[in-house]
């Protein structure tokens, strides 16, 4: 099983690839410092759902507005004695 793991990890170290980002394009001006790259990805990556959620409608319909024909007695169950519990054979776990 040894041998079988380390074949496999030889095989995917060989056949890896990780691009590297040696230029973008910030604020129309060329950019090749790794830092400034990196804190250029982090601000677009962090700020992407506070943008998202700017651009989504959040209109005048409240979650209760969805549910129709609500059913407020949909289950009852019967109040039942120790005594009807001990003929069904029940074990009531505290």
């Amino acid at each position: 099983m040894r041998k079988v793991w380390q074949t496999i990890n030889k095989i995917i170290a060989k056949s890896a690839y990780t691009p590297k980002i040696a230029e973008i394009d910030l604020n129309g001006h060329n950019c090749n410092d790794p830092k400034a790259i990196a804190d250029s990805f982090n601000h677009y990556f962090s700020n992407l759902g506070p943008s998202l959620a700017r651009d989504i409608n959040q209109g005048n319909v409240r979650p209760k507005d969805y549910l129709q024909n609500r059913i407020t007695q949909s289950l009852f169950l019967n109040p039942v004695t120790p005594t009807e519990i001990k003929k069904r054979d029940c074990v009531i776990l505290f």
